[in-house]
């Protein structure tokens, strides 16, 4: 038997396959030909959400980021562009509730209560990947430690050896008390601490 893989290009419709057979060796050398139909179709795209995690206890009144991914076997690369990312989380009391073209929107959640955050994927044919991810918002206890966000680097984020990255941070102190202090830490592999410095903002050669 011989196997040859065949990438289709992203476009949907029927094939038909021919191959030419020959013997190697033989004086005439007879070619036999075959056929094959086949029909390209489009799988919709498989949409991943990262954060927050599944069951994530997230406040009110402070701007919660969301990261998603996605894949599509019929594109070259499988890559989906965050433009055709769709973010909803089924309560209008949220800022936004319905949101467009971000990989990793924040969104400030008005009520407290169960939320079922929803992303949708939409591809160049129209075809739709969705995920879900069940979170509860609650409003934050006094007393409680600042709420805190990172929003650069993102998740996942590629940084090169000798690479200056910008470093970007968020906090709210739920008593409404002194503004928040942020210290900066890269933690290796091996579990060792480097501070890196202070401030809400800063760039930084890690």
């Amino acid at each position: 038997d011989l196997t040859y893989p065949v990438v289709f290009k992203p476009e949907i419709g029927k094939r038909t396959l021919w191959a030419d057979i020959s013997l190697e060796g033989l004086p005439r050398k007879p070619v036999v030909t075959t056929s094959v139909d086949v029909e390209v179709v489009n799988v919709p795209p498989e949409a991943t959400i990262h954060s927050p995690a599944a069951g994530a206890k997230l406040a009110t009144g402070f701007g919660a980021r969301l990261y998603g991914s996605a894949y599509d076997a019929n594109q070259i690369g499988a890559g989906v562009p965050c433009t055709a990312f769709a973010w909803t989380t089924g309560n209008t009391s949220d800022t936004p509730s319905t949101l467009k073209g971000l990989c990793d929107p924040v969104v400030t959640f008005g009520q407290a209560g169960p939320r079922t955050l929803t992303l949708e994927v939409t591809d160049a044919l129209g075809a739709v990947g969705r995920a879900t991810r069940a979170v509860e918002i609650a409003a934050p206890a006094a007393g409680s430690p600042p709420l805190v966000r990172i929003d650069s680097p993102v998740p996942g984020q590629w940084v090169g050896g000798n690479t200056r990255i910008d470093l970007l941070g968020a906090a709210m102190d739920p008593d409404a008390g002194a503004e928040p202090r942020f210290e900066w830490t890269l933690i290796a592999g091996d579990g060792t601490r480097t501070p890196l410095g202070t401030g809400a903002q800063l760039s930084v050669v890690p």
